[in-house]
């Protein structure tokens, strides 16, 4: 069941909050939350993944019976990560997960 704005673990570490008042922890995440909620549509933030449970996708999105999956992936000047390698490294562990479970995936990026 999808609940829009719904948030599955606040972190006091939120320093943004969605217009329906959820916090979340960047702005990325925070601009994407509130063009879902203005637009109606159903999501979930950071739900665990289907298949596999220790994976949360940033959002998890409810359409007409379809559900896509969303990441957002912040990088640095230059297409770097301030994260490290891993981070990267994750995300293309993300997409294959996807890939094999024939999962709508979209893998959004922000430069700051």
């Amino acid at each position: 069941m999808y609940l829009r704005g719904a948030v599955n673990q606040a972190s006091s570490a939120s320093r943004h909050h969605t217009l329906a008042g959820a916090p979340i922890r960047h702005k990325e995440a925070q601009l994407l939350a509130n063009w879902l909620y203005l637009h109606q549509l159903n999501y979930v933030h950071a739900q665990p993944y289907t298949y596999n449970q220790s994976y949360r996708p940033s959002f998890t999105i409810g359409h007409k019976r379809r559900t896509v999956y969303v990441d957002i992936i912040v990088l640095g000047p230059m297409r770097h990560s301030y994260y490290g390698r891993q981070y990267l490294t994750d995300f293309r562990w993300r997409r294959r997960l996807h890939r094999k479970h024939r999962t709508p995936y979209l893998l959004l990026t922000s430069n700051d």
